[in-house]
């Protein structure tokens, strides 16, 4: 099956799905864009773009990670000063650990009203991160049709190395080098042989 994503990914010029609009539950003037992955509206709402994992910020003494600032522009050139129509996964009450609403967000009038998770992604500049919904609880299948376009435009990024997908500090590693990184967001390729909770 991701062989088969891999591949219908990389014969599209783009894998963008054609209508993934979603229907918008809230919006709001976007005041501020913190980081690659979080808008906050003019109202005070803080937005964690579902499903994202933008390069992080230095925190904690480490060094920001390749692509942070990079991330953090493309999001304020999409959606800084403009209205953001915002659509939860599955309900409002979707928040994560921090308070901020996880929802899909995009910025209707442009020409191009693709969610801005998905431009991201395109651009090589986030990550998905399955467990952006996940920690905020619920199902929802609009949510898993995200996911998976997500997911393909992802792969199309690795494969064509765009933006940090072209960093060795982003390479997908086998299981046995990633235990040099533990403890930090990895994408890991190898075959899965036991697993506990």
């Amino acid at each position: 099956m991701l062989a088969g994503l891999v591949l219908g990914a990389c014969e599209a010029e783009t894998p963008r799905a054609r209508s993934e609009a979603p229907s918008p539950a809230s919006e709001g003037r976007v005041a501020s864009v913190p980081d690659g992955q979080t808008l906050i509206l003019d109202s005070g709402l803080e937005v964690r773009l579902a499903f994202l994992r933008a390069p992080s910020a230095v925190q904690g003494g480490a060094p920001a990670e390749p692509g942070q600032s990079a991330a953090r522009d493309l999001l304020a050139d999409l959606a800084l000063d403009r209205v953001a129509a915002l659509s939860p996964p599955a309900s409002s009450a979707w928040r994560d650990r921090h308070g901020r609403l996880i929802a899909a967000a995009r910025i209707p009038g442009l020409t191009d009203e693709t969610l801005l998770q998905s431009r991201l992604v395109e651009a090589g500049l986030a990550r998905v991160d399955p467990e952006v919904r996940d920690e905020a609880g619920g199902d929802d299948m609009a949510a898993e049709a995200m996911l998976a376009r997500l997911l393909a435009l992802e792969a199309w990024a690795r494969m064509a190395e765009r933006g940090i997908w072209s960093e060795p500090y982003f390479a997908v590693r086998d299981a046995d080098a990633a235990s040099a990184s533990a403890g930090a967001f990895q994408i890991v390729e190898g075959r899965l042989v036991d697993s506990a909770q």
